[in-house]
């Protein structure tokens, strides 16, 4: 997942709303979330096309990392039958109260 010379790495609002009309590439909308308790709230309003991406499928914690890592096949598998791929461009957002901790753990899990 990286920045492509069309679209770039960061994008406004407004930059999304528009690359949701008019692109040619497959766009995957993922709203990040670290387990199941912001579902309830994705069901009610999220942006249009976005999926609930849930960090924890297919996670083991363990004392290292308490959070766990996503087994390599069962995350591929998650991520194809939400419909992503690997030729998609992901955006990924979150609802967190600071802004930004599942995006970025997220973005870094599809390093």
């Amino acid at each position: 997942m990286k920045a492509t010379k069309t679209i770039p790495a960061l994008l406004s609002c407004h930059a999304l709303k528009d690359l949701l009309r008019s692109s040619s590439q497959k766009i995957s909308v993922l709203e990040a979330d670290i387990g199941k308790q912001f579902e309830n709230e994705f069901r009610h309003g999220h942006i249009p096309k976005a999926r609930y991406f849930d960090q924890l499928e297919c996670t083991k914690p363990s004392k290292l990392i308490p959070r766990g890592l996503p087994e390599t096949k069962c995350f591929e598998s998650y991520l194809s039958k939400m419909g992503v791929s690997n030729s998609d461009h992901i955006v990924l957002y979150d609802r967190s109260p600071i802004g930004f901790y599942a995006t970025s753990r997220a973005w870094w899990l599809f390093k």
